[in-house]
């Protein structure tokens, strides 16, 4: 993370919300007032992917493409 309370803190990308344009990332959570952790949407101009998982054939294949 690049900014926020979470500036500096690394994690694995749990899921990307295209829809409102948020990314919840794994051990950034916020408390609900029952108790429950539940992870807490950052945007993703404070995120940088450092590294990519390209085990998934059409993830990889696409990458490839915005390359050419």
């Amino acid at each position: 993370m690049l900014r926020g309370d979470h500036a500096g803190e690394e994690g694995e990308v749990l899921k990307v919300d295209l829809r409102d344009e948020v990314i919840h990332v794994e051990e950034v959570t916020v408390e609900k007032t029952d108790g429950e952790e539940v992870p807490r949407p950052l945007d993703a101009s404070n995120v940088r992917v450092t590294e990519l998982d390209l085990e998934d054939e059409v993830r990889q294949e696409r990458l490839e493409e915005d390359n050419e």
